[in-house]
């Protein structure tokens, strides 16, 4: 049964694929290698072709153009029976399949295969003729407006400064302390951890510093800071984790804040 020249597929032609493994497994082989010489241009071919994964990617298969061969729709179709025979237990392939024929292979089914390659090519001349409802500008932008969602109603429109200056003061009164700080009870991977730590000491741009340069850092990194009652703590991270905020709020409260009373020493 030469399957790559079917018309039609039919309950006999899946049994017999079904029972004869190592048949499909080299019409499928024969396939790809002639298709191969097509290459991967659609626009230097005449007709409608479509992508074929020759691995599947549920089975390991990637987007490499090694993997990739064009077919036509009908070929794309007996492409994916033989995929899914060769593959029985896996339920990806034969969802795709049943998708490809609109219907799930059952008891009596026929599929005629010349009939859904010629609607096929047929809409593809249609979608790229002048009746393509993609031409129609109005068409196009409300499409473009749906998928970006809803249109803005304040498009084109300002925020008074009144608005604006309470739009900051919100901002600016969110407490970002404690148990509101996203990262509250998480910790850092290790991996982030040692990230951090490189950029902190410059080795993500390539530079190599001596350890007394690092020294000299990371001792201005750690100033000391005393708080309003004249506690000194030993760094910003020891002020912090001391009243219970995170680094980033004490670092505020010293660099804009000070009527909060926090201060760096001067080491």
């Amino acid at each position: 049964m030469d399957i790559l020249n079917i018309s039609e597929i039919t309950e006999e032609i899946y049994l017999y694929l079904k029972s004869n493994i190592e048949k499909a497994k080299t019409t499928y082989t024969d396939l790809i290698e002639q298709s191969r010489s097509r290459g991967l241009d659609k626009s230097s071919l005449s007709g409608y072709y479509e992508i074929h994964h020759i691995e599947p990617r549920c089975l390991g298969g990637n987007n490499e153009s090694s993997n990739l061969v064009l077919l036509t729709y009908k070929e794309h179709i007996i492409a994916h029976l033989l995929l899914h025979v060769i593959n029985l237990d896996n339920k990806e392939l034969f969802l795709s399949f049943s998708l490809m024929i609109q219907l799930k292979p059952q008891e009596g089914f026929r599929v005629n295969l010349d009939m859904l390659e010629s609607l096929k090519n047929s809409r593809s001349k249609f979608m790229k003729g002048n009746y393509n409802p993609m031409k129609n500008p109005e068409v196009s932008r409300k499409v473009s407006q749906k998928k970006k969602g809803m249109v803005s109603t304040f498009k084109g429109k300002h925020h008074s400064l009144d608005t604006r200056k309470k739009i900051s003061d919100k901002i600016k009164s969110l407490n970002f302390s404690g148990e509101r700080h996203p990262m509250f009870g998480k910790k850092h991977s290790p991996e982030s951890i040692k990230k951090m730590s490189d950029s902190h000491k410059g080795i993500n741009l390539g530079l190599k510093m001596s350890l007394d340069a690092r020294m000299k850092i990371s001792k201005q990194k750690k100033k000391r800071v005393i708080g309003p009652d004249g506690t000194i703590y030993e760094s910003v991270r020891d002020a912090a984790r001391e009243i219970g905020v995170g680094r980033d709020v004490m670092s505020r409260y010293i660099n804009h804040k000070p009527e909060k009373g926090f201060r760096k020493l001067d080491n």
